[in-house]
């Protein structure tokens, strides 16, 4: 550990000379391996010294990552996951309304996943929803929250955004999906998907409200043909 970190930490401390510090933090190891350190120190009284008691808590520290982690991301493709998603849309309608902001709400269901599933298996259908994935977040502005509600399905908050440009970013989802194919052990797949998109104004009824609202425009858009917006 760093001996002079320590010691400043220690000075710039505002409690009594005697009193038990203590603070976690991370070190590199000689070989960069990231670990951290629980440090317990306290000042011998009379002399200018200090007992110091070192606790590698690195594996504690790294499960309550991965679990903080896995609370709000889908486990396959990375995105945040239908829980986080419509807490933040919540949040999300209330501060657009505070300050009277436009915003988007896109609901995303690929078009014959099944196919995939049924004629490759589910590990290919694993692989298409991470490629699909990729691709919604390379389409939409960095401001925007891409999730995965479950299977096939994905939601889009776009702040900020009016109605005539979030429909330019769904119209290029579906141009970057329409490009590209899928290969797996020898098949070839076309993609497609199909998108409801509304612009949210009702505030008053909340996330899940406005959710169901662009479900139900997406069901339209596969009843009138799939791979399109509604």
């Amino acid at each position: 550990f760093d001996v002079e970190d320590l010691k400043n930490y220690l000075e710039n401390c505002t409690d009594s000379e005697n009193m038990l510090q203590t603070r976690e933090i991370s070190y590199s190891t000689k070989n960069a391996r990231k670990i951290w350190i629980n440090e317990r120190v306290r000042k011998i009284e009379g002399h200018d010294q200090y007992f110091l008691v070192c606790e590698n808590i690195t594996e504690r520290y790294e499960l309550s990552k991965e679990l903080n982690y896995r609370a709000s991301h889908d486990y396959l493709t990375g995105l945040k996951n239908r829980l986080f998603f419509e807490n933040q849309l919540d949040n999300t309608l209330k501060q657009i309304e505070k300050n009277r902001m436009p915003c988007c709400l896109m609901y995303l269901d690929m078009d014959k996943f099944k196919i995939i599933n049924d004629t490759c298996g589910h590990h290919a259908g694993d692989e298409v929803l991470r490629q699909i994935a990729t691709i919604l977040t390379d389409c939409v502005p960095t401001t925007s929250m891409v999730a995965r509600l479950g299977g096939d399905e994905f939601a889009i908050i776009l702040p900020d955004i009016e109605l005539v440009d979030a429909e330019i970013y769904a119209q290029k989802i579906i141009v970057e999906i329409g490009k590209h194919y899928f290969l797996w052990e020898g098949h070839n797949f076309t993609l497609g998907i199909s998108i409801g998109l509304a612009e949210v104004t009702d505030f008053l009824r909340g996330g899940i409200h406005a959710l169901s609202c662009v479900d139900s425009a997406c069901y339209s858009a596969k009843q009138s043909g799939r791979n399109r917006i509604h």
